[in-house]
């Protein structure tokens, strides 16, 4: 399996991992350089850049009782979805291609040429657990790593994106804001299922506020290794951008 961990000083993806996503102007200007530099390294490619916008977080099942099949929560929240990428196609000058990991409208090799193609690979916020699961089980973990070892793209993180981009996804249950039982058909206390994609050598915890400092400082240690807590108007953590001021930079 392709490690990013072992290819220390050969590959240093670039990243911009958000816990909102968009939400200042710094940001969206944040992103723009990010996506330029990535178009620029592919100069025989043409029209806009194209993003790959992995949307499986938010197709999660939710809980409670609702009058609608599952089949039509879930058409619904498709719908939501791409709705939320044509707007940001708009907004950004890009080209928006949504793909769903736990779909199988989606088989692996529709996939990874959605991946291939693209100048961003952008996953949004949702269900951790669901996201991740079925980003392994379909292999697009794999395929997103792999695309970042190649010149023209770079990694863009919301929230359960900015958190499966770490080190381990264990820091989705720190808020127990998540169900992991979205994700029934895996094992949450096997250590290797937590093990992120080590796109940076730390892990990421979203939708920070002062409420939880103590949590983050207790459960950091625990962890062993470096957290990054990320606030929804940011700071961000850039990788990538030396333009990129006041963000957690690398």
């Amino acid at each position: 399996m392709l490690s990013f961990a072992t290819l220390a000083g050969v590959v240093r993806p670039r990243l911009l991992l958000t816990s909102g996503g968009l939400e200042t102007v710094q940001l969206r200007e944040q992103f723009q350089r990010l996506l330029a530099a990535a178009r620029a390294e592919r100069p025989q490619a043409t029209g806009p850049p194209r993003v790959c916008c992995v949307v499986t977080a938010q197709m999660a099942p939710s809980g409670g009782a609702s009058t609608r099949s599952p089949g039509e929560l879930r058409r619904r929240r498709w719908a939501d979805a791409k709705k939320k990428s044509k707007l940001l196609a708009a907004e950004l000058g890009a080209e928006f291609e949504s793909v769903d990991a736990a779909s199988p409208n989606f088989p692996p090799a529709k996939l990874e040429a959605a991946v291939a193609s693209c100048d961003c690979v952008w996953v949004t916020g949702g269900n951790t657990f669901y996201l991740w699961h079925h980003m392994r089980a379909s292999g697009l973990d794999q395929m997103v790593k792999h695309r970042l070892t190649q010149p023209g793209a770079f990694y863009f993180g919301q929230s359960a994106g900015s958190i499966v981009a770490g080190r381990s996804v264990s820091t989705a249950f720190w808020k127990g804001w998540d169900d992991p039982s979205a994700a029934p058909d895996t094992d949450w206390d096997n250590p290797e299922n937590l093990a992120g994609m080590a796109l940076a050598d730390r892990s990421f915890f979203p939708h920070y506020d002062p409420q939880w400092a103590d949590l983050v400082e207790r459960r950091r240690e625990e962890l062993g290794h470096p957290v990054v807590a990320l606030e929804d108007a940011g700071p961000a953590y850039v990788v990538g951008d030396d333009d990129a001021n006041g963000n957690y930079k690398e």
